[in-house]
């Protein structure tokens, strides 16, 4: 089914050096980024299964939701493009920049976006216009960042991988993972999976009581960053800190999700504790949102990422 799609699965897990940042702890990193160069990391994870369904299915075209830089957006439109699926993409904002290079993608990739207001955008596929269209064309409904069973499953995948992994480099011993956290889809995965000594940490891009409280429940950690708290806000600091650790480690990180972690972790202590059990990073990908923060510094004449492509 995926023949046109050449993926790297498992992707492969790393040793990740950051003894330049005071780390002398074993980390690692699940390199979900390296799945593919445009349909990556959790993106692909959370699509897979959904896509299946839709070919299952009756429907003639797939629908689905995200903002102006959406990695879901950016992934949907790829893979609906190499499978040959007719697709939709309902937009955050009336008052779009649809020239953005995340909607420039996936306007070339031939999603048709609509953008509606953020009333309309709430209601989701309960609103007049988006029903309207899923009726006409007879869609399958993908929810915003693929949240819902079919994508808990494939990060289910995820995690799968993972353990097996680390069973092959000798982490009988213990061990902690750091996932990013937006929908909650990603890290679900830990619930459905076998765990085996592990703590697993969440890194809270957005401030969500409920999905706080849920993971929570779950027995996961909450990481929450005290430099940037709005999700999708970002500054000099930030991109200074993404190209100083590329330069440290040969590894970009978005700079909505996996960044804002990273920094939080090496700033925190919980990389300088427990020093004898490795720590495990998942890169969920997301590295096309570097173009659009070089895309809204430019037009400030500000410092950009020194990055040009995907990988």
């Amino acid at each position: 089914m995926f023949d046109n799609i050449p993926l790297q699965i498992p992707s492969p897990i790393e040793k990740l050096d950051l003894s330049a940042f005071d780390v002398q702890r074993e980390v690692w990193i699940k390199r979900d980024d390296l799945i593919h160069p445009e349909i990556s990391g959790n993106k692909w994870r959370k699509l897979k299964y959904n896509i299946e369904k839709y070919f299952r299915s009756e429907c003639t075209s797939i629908l689905t939701f995200g903002g102006a830089f959406s990695n879901h957006l950016y992934a949907a439109a790829a893979a609906c493009d190499r499978l040959n699926i007719p697709c939709i993409g309902i937009v955050r904002g009336s008052d779009v920049d649809l020239d953005n290079p995340t909607m420039e993608f996936c306007r070339n990739k031939n999603m048709k976006l609509v953008p509606v207001s953020r009333s309309e955008y709430f209601e989701k596929e309960r609103s007049n216009k988006t029903y309207q269209l899923i009726l006409e064309n007879h869609s399958l409904v993908i929810p915003e960042g693929g949240n819902n069973v079919d994508g808990v499953m494939g990060t289910k995948e995820l995690f799968n991988e993972l353990y097996t992994q680390l069973d092959a480099i000798n982490t009988s011993k213990g061990y902690q993972i750091a996932c990013p956290v937006g929908t909650g889809t990603t890290i679900s995965g830990v619930f459905k999976s076998e765990l085996s000594n592990q703590q697993v940490f969440g890194f809270m891009a957005a401030k969500d009581v409920a999905l706080e409280k849920r993971l929570a429940n779950n027995g996961i950690h909450l990481l929450k960053s005290k430099n940037w708290s709005r999700f999708g806000s970002y500054d000099h600091t930030l991109i200074e800190f993404i190209q100083h650790l590329y330069n440290k480690t040969s590894v970009y990180f978005d700079p909505i999700y996996g960044a804002k972690m990273m920094h939080t972790l090496i700033h925190s202590d919980l990389l300088k504790k427990h020093k004898n059990e490795p720590f495990v990073i998942i890169h969920t990908g997301g590295l096309q949102g570097i173009l659009g923060v070089n895309y809204r510094q430019q037009k400030k004449g500000k410092k950009l990422i020194n990055y040009t492509s995907i990988h």
